[in-house]
C-alpha cells in the first residue's frame, strides 16, 4: 500500500482551485477585448451599428464553448493525467487567442500560425514586437504571466475534483453556446470578413491550399489559350535606372491618395514636380509579392503550399524573363540593395537565381557600427547613403538598374527615436531621407540622364481608413503610390490610368530595346510619353488569402481558389473564364509546395 499523501497547505489548495477561475476570466476577457479591438478598427469604415464587434464576439464565442467545456471537464474528473490534459489545451487555446489578439492590436492582422513559423527565427524582429507589445498593452503581459503560472500550479497540485466549479463551467459554456449561434449567424459580408472569424474558422477556410485533381489539370490544358504577344518598336534608351521599393508606402500616407495630412510631404512635393500616378496597384500584400511582381513581370498568385513553406520565391526564378537578364543583353549591370537581413527566406538564392550581378543587405561593411531597428536594418538614410556610395565607385560607362528596398517603416512601425509605435512619425522619418536622397540624385546630375521609380512594395497591413474605401472602392487594399522621376519621357504630373508592379518589367524592356519590343496582352507599359495600361489588375489578397480580386475596366471580381472548386465572386468581367484558366494554369505550372514546418521548428529551435 503506498503511503498517503500529506495534506498540502491551504494557500496551495486555494491556489489550485483559484487557477480554473482565472484561466476561465482570461479565456472570456480576451474574447471581448478582441470584440472591442474589431469594432475599433473596422466598424467606422463598415458603418453597421457595431456588427463588425458583434460577429468577432459571436464567433469567438465557439471557441469559448470549447474552452469552458474544457475546464468543466477537468474539474468533474477524478482522473489526474486526463484533468491536467483538459486544462492544458485550454491553456493552449488561452494563450492562441491572446496571440491573435496582439498581433491585431499593433499589425491590424491575424494570427496566421503558418506565418508565426516562418516569421518566428527573425529573433530580433521577435523581440522588437514583444517590447512594443508591452507598451501598448502593459498589463496584458503580466496578466497572461499570472495565468500561465496559475494554470501549471493547478496542473501540478494533485487537488480533488471540485463538481460545483464544473457545473459553473458547464452552465457558461451553455450560455456561450446560446449566444454564438445567433451572434455568428448574422456577420456581416465584409471586405474584411477574415477580422471576425475565429482561430479555428481562419484556418479552416483557406481553399488556397487545396490541390487541383489530374482530371482538372488534364482538361485545363486542353481548353486554356496561353496569353497572346503583341510587338512594338523599342525606344532604345539606356538611362541608368533606380528603383525605390518603400516598405508599406500606401495611398492614405499621401496626400495625393486620400490622407487629409501628408506624412510624406518630401515625396508628395517630388511627385508634383514630376510625374505621379493615382491608380496604382500592388499585385500582393507582402515585400516578397512586390520583389515577384517587379523583377519577373508574374502574377504572385500563391501556389498550393505556399504559405506553409518557407520557399516565398519557389517557381519564379526563370532567369531568362527575368529582369536583370533582360537588360543584361542591352549591356545593365544590376544589383539589389538593402538594409535589411537578406537571409529572411532566402533571397540571396533567389536574386542568384535571377542573375542579379550584386546583392547586399545588412550585412555590408558601410552599415558596420550603425544602430540597427526591425529585421537588424540600419534607417533608410543609411541605405541611400550606400547608394550614392556605390555611384560614386561604380564602373562608369555601363548602364545600371539598382533596386533599393527600405526597412525603416516595416510595422509595427517603432519609431527609432522613442522605441513607440509610432506610424506617423516613423513614415516621416522615412520621407526626410528620401528627400535628402532626391536632392541628391539631383546635385549630382543623375536625374538629367537617369529615371528614379518609388512605389510601395505592398499597401500597409493596416485597417482601410477614412475615404480609401470611398474612392477606391474594392481595390483600397492594393493601392500604393508610385512617382517617377528624371528622363522618363513622361509628362509632368497626375497619369490617372491604372498601372501595377508587373507593369515596370515590360516598360523597360520596352524603353531599352532597339529593334521590337513584345509583351503579353494583359501587360502595361507606362515609361513612355503616351503610357499604355495593362488589360487587367490582378492582386493576392492577405485578409482573405484564398481570394485573387481581379481588376479590369469592364468590371471587378474576385477569384476564390479552391483546388477544382474554384469560384468566381462579385462582378465577373467578360474575360473571366480566361483569366481565371490563366492563372490556375500558372499555379499548376509551379508545382506544389510540401510544407517546411518540421524545417522551420528546427530552425526556430537552434541558438
Amino acid at each position: 500500500m503506498s503511503p498517503q499523501r500529506p495534506p498540502l497547505p491551504p494557500w496551495i489548495e486555494r491556489l489550485g482551485a483559484l487557477a480554473p477561475v482565472l484561466l476561465a476570466a482570461a479565456l472570456l476577457a480576451l474574447s471581448l477585448l478582441r470584440a472591442v479591438k474589431v469594432e475599433a478598427i473596422f466598424g467606422p469604415n463598415a458603418d453597421c451599428g457595431g456588427c463588425m464587434g458583434r460577429s468577432s464576439f459571436g464567433h469567438d464565442a465557439w471557441l469559448l464553448v470549447l474552452g469552458f467545456a474544457l475546464l468543466a471537464a477537468s474539474q468533474a474528473t477524478v482522473h489526474r493525467l486526463l484533468r491536467r490534459i483538459a486544462m492544458l489545451v485550454a491553456l493552449a487555446l488561452t494563450l492562441l487567442v491572446a496571440a491573435d489578439l496582439a498581433i491585431l492590436s499593433l499589425l491590424n492582422a491575424r494570427l496566421y500560425l503558418l506565418d508565426v513559423f516562418k516569421f518566428g527565427g527573425e529573433w530580433r524582429a521577435t523581440a522588437d514586437f514583444l517590447r512594443a507589445l508591452w507598451r501598448a498593452h502593459p498589463v496584458l503581459v503580466p496578466a497572461l504571466a499570472l495565468g500561465l503560472a496559475a494554470t501549471i500550479a493547478c496542473c501540478l497540485i494533485p487537488a480533488p475534483p471540485r463538481p460545483r466549479q464544473s457545473l459553473g463551467f458547464a452552465v457558461t459554456a451553455a450560455l456561450c453556446l446560446a449566444l454564438a449561434i445567433p451572434l455568428s449567424g448574422a456577420s456581416p459580408t465584409h471586405v474584411n470578413s477574415d477580422s471576425f472569424v475565429n482561430l479555428w474558422q481562419l484556418h479552416r477556410d483557406q481553399g488556397v491550399a487545396r490541390a487541383y485533381s489530374e482530371a482538372f489539370a488534364a482538361d485545363l490544358a486542353a481548353r486554356h489559350r496561353p496569353p497572346t504577344r503583341s510587338c512594338e518598336p523599342g525606344q532604345a534608351r539606356r538611362p541608368d535606372v533606380i528603383v525605390v521599393l518603400w516598405e508599406s508606402l500606401s495611398a492614405y500616407h499621401s496626400a495625393l491618395g486620400t490622407a487629409q495630412e501628408s506624412v510624406v510631404s518630401e515625396f508628395d512635393a517630388i511627385a508634383r514636380r514630376n510625374t505621379w500616378f493615382s491608380a496604382f496597384h500592388a499585385n500582393g500584400f507582402t515585400t516578397d509579392h512586390g520583389l515577384i511582381a517587379l523583377l519577373t513581370g508574374e502574377y504572385p498568385v500563391p501556389q498550393v503550399g505556399r504559405y506553409s513553406s518557407l520557399k516565398a520565391f519557389a517557381g519564379f526564378e526563370n532567369a531568362e524573363a527575368a529582369l536583370p537578364e533582360q537588360l543584361r543583353r542591352h549591356g545593365y549591370w544590376s544589383g539589389f540593395f538593402t538594409t535589411g537581413d537578406l537571409g529572411f527566406l532566402d533571397k540571396p538564392a533567389w536574386l542568384k537565381a535571377l542573375r542579379f550581378d550584386h546583392w547586399e543587405g545588412q550585412e555590408a561593411a558601410f552599415y558596420a557600427g550603425m544602430p540597427r531597428g526591425p529585421f537588424s536594418a540600419a534607417e533608410d538614410a543609411a541605405l541611400y547613403g550606400r547608394m550614392r556610395q556605390w555611384m560614386q565607385q561604380r564602373e562608369a560607362g555601363t548602364p545600371f538598374l539598382a533596386v533599393l528596398l527600405t526597412v525603416e517603416s516595416h510595422p509595427p512601425f517603432i519609431n527609432r527615436g522613442s522605441g513607440a509605435i509610432d506610424e506617423a512619425q516613423t513614415f516621416r522619418d522615412a520621407d526626410r531621407a528620401f528627400g535628402d536622397f532626391y536632392r541628391a540624385l539631383e546635385a549630382s546630375g543623375f536625374l538629367q540622364r537617369g529615371i528614379l521609380v518609388v512605389l510601395g512594395d505592398h499597401r500597409s497591413m493596416t485597417p482601410l481608413r477614412e475615404g480609401e474605401a470611398s474612392r477606391y472602392g474594392g481595390s483600397a487594399l492594393a493601392r500604393t503610390p508610385m512617382l517617377v522621376a528624371g528622363a522618363s519621357g513622361l509628362p509632368q504630373g497626375e497619369i490617372a490610368l491604372p498601372f501595377q508592379q508587373t507593369d515596370l518589367l515590360p516598360s523597360l524592356l520596352q524603353l531599352t530595346a532597339d529593334g521590337q519590343a513584345c509583351h503579353r496582352n494583359d501587360q502595361g507599359r507606362f515609361l513612355r510619353p503616351d503610357p499604355r495600361p495593362p488589360a487587367f489588375i490582378v492582386h493576392a489578397r492577405g485578409d482573405q488569402r484564398s481570394r485573387i480580386d481581379v481588376y479590369t475596366a469592364r468590371g471587378d471580381g474576385a477569384l476564390l481558389l479552391d483546388g477544382d472548386a474554384s469560384t468566381w465572386l462579385g462582378d465577373a468581367p467578360p474575360e473571366q473564364a480566361w483569366i481565371a484558366d490563366f492563372l490556375h494554369s500558372e499555379r499548376i505550372r509551379r508545382g506544389r509546395l510540401e510544407s517546411d514546418i518540421p524545417a522551420i521548428l528546427r530552425m526556430m529551435g537552434r541558438d
